[in-house]
């Protein structure tokens, strides 16, 4: 747990955008939609809350999960901030793991570079719950990490070849699936090959 806040923690001491494939998430629905209200959404891994704040501001409703209980009265604070009307009927906390994940019905779920520390004995429930949790037309938007990424030999977490992202994405409609390879220091620091997969996907 105290890894995951110095995480957080160091994430917070940088000035982060939210994600791009939030952001193209977003612009989608704009053009199909004048606006966003009454949408809800998650937001899966959430952290400090840079993707949950932007999703308030364009009027949707927000459960943010995070397996680091502080990261929520962090957020919650932010929200007061924000100063958005019912700001707080319009966003909630909830202390959870990708292992035990459970969710409700929903428009948007969104998973910025979180899902690969799902545990490979539980990624395909995850998967299963976020897959059933979308509405018809809803929206799934995040990142996988591919099996050339450095932390591969990690056990607890989850990578995926390219055919396998194909695999998983059966059932919805891709709007946007880009696959970078890169070297890039990680958040402490340290050097790390980088294999990513952006995804921006409709569920049928």
């Amino acid at each position: 747990m105290n890894e995951w806040h110095n995480y957080h923690t160091n994430k917070q001491q940088q000035l982060l955008k939210p994600s791009y494939t939030l952001n193209f998430a977003v612009d989608y629905l704009l053009k199909k939609k004048s606006r966003l209200a009454n949408y809800t959404a998650y937001d899966l891994g959430c952290g400090i809350g840079i993707d949950t704040l932007y999703m308030l501001k364009n009027g949707m409703q927000v459960t943010s999960i995070d397996i680091d209980p502080t990261v929520g009265a962090a957020i919650k604070q932010q929200v007061q901030q924000l100063k958005l009307p019912d700001n707080f009927v319009k966003w909630q906390f909830q202390e959870l793991s990708f292992e035990t994940l459970s969710l409700h019905p929903t428009q948007i779920i969104n998973a910025c570079f979180s899902l690969p520390f799902c545990k490979p004995a539980y990624f395909s429930s995850c998967w299963g719950t976020i897959k059933n949790s979308l509405s018809s037309g809803g929206i799934f938007c995040g990142h996988l990490f591919g099996a050339n990424d450095d932390w591969k030999c990690n056990p607890d977490m989850t990578f995926h070849p390219r055919e396998q992202i194909s695999e998983l994405l059966q059932g919805f409609d891709i709007i946007l699936l880009d696959e970078e390879e890169y070297d890039r220091d990680d958040i402490t620091g340290n050097s790390k090959h980088w294999h990513v997969f952006h995804i921006v996907a409709t569920k049928h």
